[in-house]
Formats: structure tokens, C-alpha cells, sequence
């Protein structure tokens, strides 16, 4: 049987319906793994999900059409030019080891390169060795930083990253071919590939 294809999209204000459901999904399948509860994302009216997909890059992904995960490119606490940060970052257990959720990161990746970020962090509980090891498989390491993690004390969130080259940020006639996809936009793995 043929693996069911994998297809990444950039997500806009006007797919506020479809973030929704795959946000609520994350809440409820792993609600310590977030900031916020299924409950607060319930209550969320249009407009404040409209304005997160307007403030931060989220991308979709969809194994055989279905909707399974999602990852959002953020700047929001940057504190430093040239970060960005890898967040909200979740797939179904189903698509889990399907190459999805190396595809979502990849996609982050290269909108921070498309917008010249230097270097992309993020957070994992240092107990998750999946998430750990999908992360170093995309070039992440970690930078030492640590901390208790906000919903388990006894756990430890550690942050990890991933600095761009050069010869992949900024304008594209300065960098590789790795441009994030326009709203909307299917990616095709090629595009993806380190």
C-alpha cells in the first residue's frame, strides 16, 4: 500500500476555521504540552483566532488529505535581531513517524530563513525523546538553557536551536532555494529538503 502523500500549507487569516479545529485537537490530545487550556481556546471568538494567524505564520499539514498537525513560525519574544521561534508545534498520534512532522518544521525553517532570522528556537520537555530526536534530525541542537517546565515542576523544559547559514536567509537572489510557500500554497518535499 502507498504511504499517503504529505502536503504542508501556509494558513491565513481566512482559514481561521481550520486552525481552530486542529488547535482545539492539539488541547484536547495533550493539554499539559501548551500554554493555554481546551477550555480558553473554546471560548476564542473569530477574530482572535483571525488575529493569531495574522500575527504569527502557522502551517497545516495533511497526510492523505487529512488535517493532522500543526506548527506556527513566531517572532513575538524575540529579544535579540535575527530570532524567531518554533511554537505550537503538534501532530496526531495517527500521523506521528509518517515524515509529517519533520515536513512542519522544515516549513518553519524556511520562513525564518525567509526572513532572514539567524537562528530558530524552541522549547521541548526533556522527557519527550521523540520530539528531541525529530529536532536534531533537522539540525537542532540544544543551547543549554533551561527550565522548570510551567505545568509539571518535577520536569524540565530545555530550549534548543537551529542557526541559519547565511547562504540561506535574506533576499532570495542572496540564498538557496528554500522560500516558505505563499498563503495557501501546497509545499512539495523538495522544497523542504535541507
Amino acid at each position: 500500500m502507498p504511504a499517503a502523500r504529505v502536503e504542508v500549507c501556509r494558513l491565513g487569516a481566512g482559514d481561521w476555521q481550520a486552525y481552530r479545529a486542529i488547535r482545539l485537537a492539539m488541547l484536547e490530545e495533550s493539554p499539559e504540552a501548551f500554554g493555554s487550556t481546551l477550555a480558553e481556546g473554546r471560548r476564542l471568538d473569530e477574530q482572535a483566532w483571525r488575529r493569531r494567524l495574522e500575527d504569527n505564520v502557522v502551517f497545516l499539514v495533511r497526510l492523505g488529505g487529512e488535517a493532522v498537525g500543526s506548527a506556527m513560525y513566531s517572532d513575538w519574544w524575540a529579544t535579540v535581531p535575527g530570532e524567531a521561534f518554533l511554537v505550537g508545534m503538534w501532530l496526531a498520534p495517527a500521523a506521528r513517524g509518517s515524515g509529517a512532522a519533520e515536513r512542519l518544521v522544515r516549513a518553519v525553517l524556511a520562513e525564518a530563513a525567509a526572513r532572514d532570522r539567524v537562528r530558530v528556537l524552541l522549547d521541548v520537555v526533556d522527557t519527550n525523546t521523540a520530539a528531541r530526536r525529530l529536532y536534531a534530525r533537522c539540525g537542532f541542537v540544544p543551547t543549554g538553557v533551561s527550565a522548570p517546565y510551567p505545568h509539571d515542576s518535577a520536569r524540565t523544559e530545555v530550549q534548543m536551536e537551529h542557526r541559519l547559514p547565511a547562504e540561506v536567509r535574506g533576499p532570495a537572489e542572496r540564498r538557496r532555494p528554500v522560500a516558505g510557500p505563499p498563503t495557501g500554497a501546497v509545499l512539495d518535499r523538495a522544497s523542504l529538503e535541507p
